[in-house]
């Protein structure tokens, strides 16, 4: 089976990865015939807020796909937590089993500690200092390259003679591809992109690497960082999001040159309401919230692999030129609404996320109301689902499983309420007034869970011949433990484990389809 190798580029691209991860744990469907995705994430900044949370997400999520696995070590295939995350170490056992490629030598030094500037001669030094800054010399790399790419780009270039890349190189296939994340109006970002795409498309030993159906994804701005008056962050680092809109114009204008011809897809994003992020590129780690575009970002990869089928290179003069490439940008149904639910989407979009993260929802209110809540593990012969071989009872809760689960679970919570403006302060350049920007509510607090999906609830029932209107009710204990007892009868299943995720993945696929008709269904 075809795999997807997904490079990740700086902070944006880490929480792309992230929300496509939760995609991936809600069941959303590989299209292309991919059922492994091997996420590479490039970021000198290893303390970085968000690159710790999502490298935290990816391995809990192999972790339940692990306990799945069990007894005999095939994991399922569809459903929650049905496609493979894997590492490079996974498919090449040469490198380190983890999802973030190690960059050497850019820790704990400043820029012209790297280049070796002490030890230069004095014309090579002038030449240094005429192109660059001091305060981009004096820039400790541990955190990143904070909107410079001329200086990331001298960092990544070692990524061509990395054992991670090495390893990338010797085991792809010709039907694997290649996704590339980044952003365009930062320095980590706009810096690695180029540098990937150079390596992938150069001449080598694998002429299914040099021919790959390589597609990408370009963020352009969609955030604020405050204005700094001038002054220099930790490291001399100092982000002026003045320069953003200058960056970019300029990196596309590049990328119309020297890099568009190169793939066989392209896709770009950007969001013009932009709230202010606090910027921290020091030991606080840059904590920006989740945002829409991160998730829409993360539905391009989708669009790509269902595209990539018909994609190709030809040769000419030893260079491999994809044929009929694709650009690609994105639009909302109406986008002048602050607050976004599923209905301000496309049906096709619709058809990727919807149905997918309506049903991981409804299994983390269940876990959250009833089985921590309720105690419903304890109910015993009140629920016959429990009762269906293997038994689940209280002591399902000590399994590594519900451990790993109800972790994933709490950080599926957290990112929808930073997608919902719950943990964004929400405060404008100039710090007086409360700013706009695309909130993502896509589900309702209502205990109702008739209401569950937000501008999609059911019609009314009609009663007394149409006269009166009845309001559909439907509740975890009512209506999904029945769900749950009427697929259960007469099946035995190979673990609690897979019970249990076999169970909710068809209950709540049943309940949304019972009950939100007119959401479109799941495909790709």
């Amino acid at each position: 089976m075809a795999r997807l190798f997904l490079f990740a580029i700086g902070g944006t691209g880490a929480r792309v990865v992230k929300a496509f991860t939760m995609l991936l744990a809600a069941g959303a469907k590989l299209p292309g015939g991919v059922s492994t995705v091997v996420p590479i994430i490039m970021d000198p900044h290893t303390g970085g807020y968000d690159l710790r949370r999502t490298q935290a997400l990816l391995n809990t999520y192999r972790e339940v796909r692990n306990e799945l696995g069990k007894p005999d070590n095939t994991p399922p295939q569809g459903g929650f937590f049905g496609t493979d995350l894997s590492t490079l170490h996974d498919v090449q056992a040469n490198v380190p089993d983890n999802f973030l490629f190690q960059l050497s030598d850019a820790g704990n030094q400043t820029f012209r500690d790297y280049l070796g500037f002490s030890r230069l001669d004095k014309p090579d030094q002038a030449l240094i200092e005429l192109l660059y800054s001091e305060s981009s010399l004096d820039t400790e790399m541990d955190i990143g390259f904070v909107g410079n790419p001329n200086t990331g780009s001298v960092v990544l270039n070692q990524f061509e003679e990395s054992g991670e890349f090495e390893a990338f190189k010797a085991t792809f296939q010709s039907s694997d591809r290649v996704f590339i994340v980044s952003s365009i109006f930062g320095g980590t970002g706009a810096a690695g992109f180029p540098t990937i795409l150079k390596n992938i498309r150069k001449p080598s030993d694998n002429q299914f690497l040099q021919e790959a159906v390589v597609g990408a994804l370009s963020i352009q701005p969609y955030f604020q960082a405050p204005q700094s008056n001038g002054q220099t962050e930790a490291g001399g680092a100092q982000i002026d999001d003045a320069a953003f809109v200058s960056k970019t114009k300029a990196a596309l204008y590049y990328y119309e040159k020297s890099v568009n011809d190169k793939l066989n897809a392209l896709y770009y994003l950007a969001d013009e309401v932009q709230n202010v992020y606090e910027y921290d590129p020091g030991k606080g780690g840059q904590p920006n919230p989740a945002h829409i575009l991160e998730l829409i970002g993360a539905l391009s990869v989708l669009d790509f692999l269902k595209a990539s089928g018909s994609m190709k290179c030809q040769r000419s003069g030893g260079e491999a030129v994809p044929v009929a490439p694709i650009f690609r940008e994105f639009s909302l149904r109406s986008a002048n609404d602050a607050q976004l639910t599923f209905a301000h989407f496309q049906d096709d979009v619709l058809k990727q996320m919807a149905r997918p993260l309506a049903r991981m929802q409804l299994l983390n209110l269940y876990v959250a109301q009833r089985i921590k809540g309720d105690d419903a593990l304890s109910q015993g012969k009140q629920l016959p689902w429990l009762e269906v071989a293997p038994k689940l009872d209280e002591n399902f809760k000590n399994s590594n499983f519900y451990k790993y689960l109800t972790d994933f679970l709490a950080q599926f919570t957290e990112w929808l309420d930073e997608m919902g403006g719950r943990k964004v302060a929400g405060r404008s350049r100039d710090g007086n007034t409360t700013a706009q920007f695309h909130r993502f509510t896509p589900f309702n607090t209502d205990a109702n869970l008739a209401r569950l999906v937000a501008d999609f609830e059911p019609a009314a029932e009609k009663i007394m011949f149409g006269i009166q209107k009845k309001e559909v009710r439907k509740t975890l204990r009512d209506d999904l433990d029945k769900a749950l007892n009427e697929i259960s009868k007469g099946k035995t299943y190979a673990s609690p484990e897979r019970k249990f995720a076999q169970l909710f993945n068809e209950a709540t696929e049943k309940f949304i389809a019972d009950t939100f008709r007119n959401l479109p269904p799941q495909g790709n």
